[in-house]
């Protein structure tokens, strides 16, 4: 087995050892701009002091031009020696590292090598050998969540205890709580392979605060986020997506997130400063095409630069390559 078979709980000590080097201190990362990825970059930098140098957003792609190399020319080559991590997405490269939580594998005899070779792609689903023959279980919750969960059962965030607003903020993201009641046996499942709400559970202090909400909390505590998203700038039960991180007036509510969330668990973000800086632009050839295993293996072995399998429909499988990279047909 390319990864080690987990089926009853993550064995997060395996899992540091067998991803030292990527979680190395002082990284530079390139996240999502959404709020999985905004707060699982806080907390990245909080935790290893990884420090935000760019955005990602399957179509583009953005750097910072003072963590690249001169020589630009070929993107691939420049993100290997600036030796950056993906943040929140699933990189198809042995040699650029990356943290996400997407379906990869169509089934258990598709080889996926670029991520299961070289411990360069940490996933939950990887972990435990999910793939599109059990769509229904694959993860539910945030790169965010698996984040945090590791990073407890390292003993890296002793004394974490979020306070109701911050609890909601946090099951908010990637609609993690809708999923969990539209799919209770399958967040059943994960919360138990993850630590479920035991004492000593690296999710407990979420968990713990949950079994005292009662469904009428519930809905007072996800109505003041709304709110609280309003008074930010953000629109209210959205995912706070960033479609352009150039422009100033999209990252005022963001920052004031970021903010938020370093006044309330005491954990302080690092962010490039974007607007003094350049950022070199690399536009990115994105497809889709429904994940059948007819197309998912001649795609997959052209080699995409990242992937994902997000449903079953007609643009169930999105892939990309860099712009003017895409092998011909």
């Amino acid at each position: 087995m390319p990864y080690p078979n987990m089926p009853q709980a993550c064995d997060y000590t395996a899992v540091r050892k067998e991803f030292a080097n990527l979680f190395r201190r002082s990284r530079q990362c390139i996240i999502s701009v959404d709020i999985d990825g905004i707060l699982s970059a806080v907390l990245a930098s909080h935790l290893f002091g990884w420090e935000v140098v760019g955005f990602y957003t399957l179509t583009d792609l953005w750097v910072s031009s003072k963590s690249l190399p001169k020589d630009k020319s070929d993107p691939e080559a420049a993100l290997r020696e600036a030796g950056v991590a993906f943040l929140d997405h699933d990189i198809y490269r042995s040699e650029i590292d990356s943290i996400g939580h997407h379906l990869l594998q169509w089934s258990p005899d598709t080889p996926i090598p670029l991520h299961t070779e070289g411990r360069s792609s940490l996933n939950p689903n990887l972990l435990r050998g999910i793939t599109k023959r059990e769509f229904g279980r694959k993860y539910p919750f945030g790169t965010f969540h698996f984040l945090l969960a590791c990073a407890s059962a390292w003993d890296l965030l002793r004394g974490f205890e979020p306070d109701d607003e911050m609890t909601a903020l946090l099951l908010h993201i990637d609609s993690s709580f809708v999923n969990a009641i539209n799919y209770q046996d399958n967040a059943l499942d994960w919360l138990d392979w993850l630590g479920g709400s035991e004492a000593r559970s690296p999710l407990y202090p979420i968990c713990k605060r949950m079994l005292k909400w009662s469904p009428r909390r519930v809905i007072e505590r996800f109505k003041a986020l709304a709110e609280r998203f309003g008074s930010l700038g953000i629109r209210p039960r959205s995912q706070a997506q960033i479609t352009d991180p150039t422009r100033a007036e999209e990252w005022q509510g963001a920052w004031k997130l970021i903010e938020w969330v370093e006044k309330d668990t005491g954990w302080n973000a690092r962010f490039a400063d974007f607007r003094a800086e350049a950022l070199v632009h690399f536009a990115m050839d994105r497809r889709s095409c429904k994940p059948n295993r007819s197309l998912f293996e001649p795609i997959i072995a052209k080699e995409p630069f990242s992937y994902a399998i997000i449903g079953s429909g007609e643009l169930g499988l999105n892939y990309n390559w860099f712009a003017g990279r895409a092998p011909r047909a």
